[in-house]
């Protein structure tokens, strides 16, 4: 059997931030890769900048920076460069397919060649006669904007104002707040074309790698056998929600084997430690604000900090266990936020949207563009990846069976790309009321049926993206592989990939051990 040489790649910039989030896009990936610009054979660099005085066999995939950077790199290899807005589809596998609408740079010559397109649009070009790939997307910008800028959601001057009012939003009674939203939204939003622009900038950067130098080895996303993950989340509102709701949806989901996540507010409603002696076994207890009245967001830093701090212990106190995940009331999200929560010893967080159509604190769409957790100042952040039962029902209009429809279809994209299905459902509105009970177990049981689809509580899988945030594949000199960042029988849970190619169908995708390879994997934490 052919051995695999395996590339030894190569991130370069000559601005920090941008390294730092060439960085991002390899570590995502778990692929090995090095800082140190060197040559030798079979090398891959990954550069914001044209690298001269290169060897002949190190290939350079050059992602430029912004318009003026994306001149310069075709003045520098002789090229022409114009620019437009499109909206690229790239395939991820056979059945998945990635968007993103962006600002395409696409270069022109004689001597170049695409080697990665949509039909419409060329994302990778090769400068035939030498090892030279030129991408058309700004990675770096685009993924800053669409993750980071999506992070933020700068409340509205209407927002500021409603919360400045003596008494609380929650006064307006529930179907009033959701009226007025109804005119700005649509219940037939492509959604899944907003839900994951991130993952096609992810499959962009890999699709480089491997076309351009062959073979790349990587980790995969969950343990062995596990293609993505369903975890099962609600914000318990009111005190009816806890006294009506809980129980019916707690039933439904014991049934189906599901632990969930149950979010409750600290001060908003009267609670006794009585009210959490089932909860914490069916699941796990996360803090909701204290009084959940939208005005956590509009806190400088120090009162967030003391405000969330006094939701956790409160919580804690009643539940008599440690309070470790959060959700802000009406999904609001932002930096200062997470870091408050790190401040305040929360190790993760769902408050940010992959994508919702209407904020109700900016009274835009909002989200930060990805399916998948990723980890900032400290804190996990499991971004909400399914559109909530409130938007559906509340907002949209829809009945809870067509919620539920919309759900699993959407599903069954985030489960393609291999990412994490965040259920978010209240037990204050339809679903929970006994009506509808047959319709959210149905749900629930459309959503597990896939043999690869584990089930995890929002803790369950921020330890696991913890972990695998720590473990690395690292290239020894002798030129085998060690996999470090936790004990052998964690690190013996992962899942080492082998992509070989990719094409119209997406990554072409192998188990390394069915190959002849010329490393060593040693599982243990050398590091």
């Amino acid at each position: 059997m052919e051995t695999v040489v395996l590339p030894r790649i190569v991130l370069a910039s000559e601005r920090a931030d941008s390294l730092a989030l060439l960085r991002e896009y390899a570590d995502f990936w778990k692929v090995p890769y090095s800082l140190e610009v060197t040559t030798g054979e079979n090398t891959v660099i990954v550069s914001t900048d044209p690298l001269p005085n290169l060897d002949d066999d190190v290939t350079v995939v050059i992602s430029s920076l912004e318009e003026g950077g994306f001149r310069r790199t075709a003045d520098t290899l002789g090229v022409s460069v114009s620019s437009r807005n499109t909206s690229i589809r790239l395939p991820y596998s056979r059945d998945v397919k990635t968007f993103l609408d962006t600002t395409l740079y696409e270069f022109s010559g004689t001597k170049l060649e695409g080697v990665i397109h949509d039909g419409d649009n060329t994302v990778l070009s090769h400068l035939e006669g030498t090892n030279c790939f030129l991408l058309s997307v700004d990675l770096v910008s685009d993924y800053r904007r669409l993750l980071y800028g999506g992070l933020e959601d700068p409340p509205s001057l209407r927002f500021r104002l409603a919360t400045k009012l003596p008494l609380s939003y929650n006064t307006i009674p529930s179907f009033i707040r959701s009226r007025s939203f109804r005119s700005t939204t649509t219940a037939n939003e492509p959604m899944e074309e907003k839900l994951g622009p991130v993952e096609c900038l992810r499959t962009i950067f890999l699709s480089s790698l491997v076309v351009s130098s062959g073979p790349v080895l990587r980790l995969g996303f969950w343990k062995r056998g596990i293609s993505h993950v369903l975890t099962v989340s609600h914000d318990v509102e009111t005190r009816r929600g806890l006294d009506v709701g809980w129980p019916n949806l707690a039933r439904i989901e014991r049934a189906e084997g599901i632990r969930a996540t149950w979010n409750v507010p600290s001060n908003r409603y009267p609670l006794s430690a009585s009210d959490f002696n089932h909860m914490a076994l069916d699941g796990e207890i996360g803090g909701h604000d204290t009084r959940h009245d939208g005005r956590l967001i509009l806190l400088g830093l120090e009162d967030k900090v003391r405000r969330l701090r006094l939701c956790k212990s409160r919580l804690e106190q009643l539940s008599m266990g440690e309070v470790r995940g959060f959700r802000s009331p009406l999904l609001q999200h932002g930096r200062e936020l997470i870091q408050a929560l790190a401040e305040a010893g929360f190790r993760f967080d769902s408050s940010a949207p992959s994508w919702e159509p209407l904020s109700p604190t900016s009274l835009h769409s909002h989200g930060v563009g990805t399916v998948f957790p990723f980890k900032i100042d400290g804190v996990v952040e499991i971004p909400v990846s399914l559109p909530q039962d409130h938007q559906l029902v509340r907002v949209a209009g829809m009945t809870p069976g067509e919620a539920a429809g919309r759900l699993l279809a959407l599903s069954n994209w985030v489960a393609g790309i291999g990412g994490v299905c965040v259920l978010l459902v209240h037990p204050d509105y339809e679903f929970a009321e006994p009506k509808y009970l047959q319709e959210y177990q149905k749900l629930l049981h459309s959503l597990t049926q896939n043999p690869g689809c584990q089930v995890m509580t929002l803790g369950e899988l921020a330890d696991w993206w913890d972990f695998r945030n720590r473990a690395h594949l690292v290239t020894r000199t002798n030129g085998s592989l060690e996999l470090r960042g936790g004990s052998v029988e964690q690190l013996q849970q992962l899942t080492p990939q082998l992509v070989t190619g990719y094409g119209r169908d997406g990554f072409k995708i192998e188990a390394p051990t069915a190959l002849s390879i010329s490393y060593n994997v040693t599982y243990g934490d050398k590091s």
